[in-house]
């Protein structure tokens, strides 16, 4: 059985490294990390083996993730290069795979001194949803023996998801579809619940349902293989709730949606026009947020105008209190109730 490196244990490497517990002993995988400890906790539940440095992985294995972000790859190239020349004349077997985006496999074979005929070299593009088997991993080669060893990937990591070759030219592409997809996903189920909230339906039910539509509408996409416009059709009936919705995000655009989510909400004659509003508005889309606002008193008739403004665990990670009170000042500025 092939041994296995991976160099990083980030989300991404961890979520690999699980799928190939599935097809690989837990002695065969080897981790490394910048942190040692990070590898040594990681691997300690499941029986995988720690290696102290990248060198011992890249002499250990036959198979190496390179699973770090693209900025520090320079540094691991320059750190491995010699231990895998070394390891190549004596005729050792190595297969190099990496997850980073945008940096080419030509690349990496000038950083580290080799050509194709000496390695085989495969670029691979996983999402977050590999860590439950539930991923989309893209596959780019240059030559035959990469392709070869791209089809071996496929075998080991095959409990990861669905495997989708593509040109080199269409990785970065394709990449940013399957590999961003699922944040901005999370953003769009997310603006479905807090409507779903403001409706009356608590909090974890408006998540789990707005989550399970989303999900059965990607599944009928992929097992019916009708165009994504004929089944929207075929949910929008004449003068309904949802062309209702279409026709504003169809106006819009979804990148609107991304930002804030806008509601017309009626109840006992009282028209209520509901913004559940993203921080990005601050920056992107400030004229057409107070736009709407104003439209939705002077066309829609709102008898009232609510904000609702998430601050989830990222905001607060990430955005200081200046820009919570530009924020404020940006609801205030409008003339409408913050809640």
């Amino acid at each position: 059985m092939a041994k296995i490196a991976f160099i990083g244990c980030g989300n991404m490497g961890q979520a690999m490294a699980l799928a190939a517990l599935k097809t690989t002993p837990a002695e065969d995988i080897l981790l490394t990390n910048r942190t040692l400890q990070k590898a040594v906790d990681f691997a300690a539940p499941y029986g995988m083996t720690v290696c102290k440095t990248n060198v011992e992985a890249v002499e250990k294995a036959e198979i190496i993730l390179l699973c770090v972000k693209p900025q520090m790859m320079a540094g691991v190239m320059a750190e491995v290069k010699d231990a895998l020349a070394a390891c190549i004349a004596r005729g050792e077997p190595k297969t190099m795979i990496t997850v980073a985006a945008m940096l080419s496999i030509d690349w990496y074979y000038e950083q580290l001194g080799l050509v194709p005929a000496q390695m085989p070299f495969v670029r691979a593009m996983p999402n977050t949803p590999v860590a439950i088997g539930k991923g989309v991993i893209l596959c780019a080669t240059k030559d035959e023996a990469s392709a070869a060893a791209a089809e071996f990937m496929m075998q080991i990591f095959a409990s990861a998801g669905e495997f989708e070759a593509v040109p080199e030219n269409l990785i970065n592409a394709a990449g940013t579809l399957g590999g961003c997809t699922p944040a901005w996903t999370y953003m769009f189920i997310e603006a479905l619940a807090d409507g779903g909230v403001f409706s009356g339906v608590p909090r974890k039910q408006a998540i789990r349902l707005a989550a399970a539509a989303v999900q059965g509408a990607a599944a009928l996409v992929l097992e019916t293989g009708k165009h994504p416009e004929q089944l929207k059709d075929e949910v929008c009936s004449p003068a309904g709730t949802t062309i209702e919705g279409v026709k504003a995000l169809e106006e819009n655009g979804i990148k609107w949606f991304q930002d804030f989510t806008y509601y017309l909400y009626e109840k006992d004659g009282v028209r209520i026009a509901f913004f559940a509003l993203q921080n990005s508005v601050l920056y992107t889309q400030r004229p057409k947020f107070l736009k709407k606002i104003a439209e939705a008193r002077d066309v829609d008739k709102a008898n009232a105008v609510i904000v609702c403004w998430h601050t989830g665990t990222e905001y607060k990670r990430y955005h200081d209190e200046d820009t919570e009170r530009k924020v404020t000042g940006l609801i205030k500025d409008a003339g409408v109730d913050l809640i």
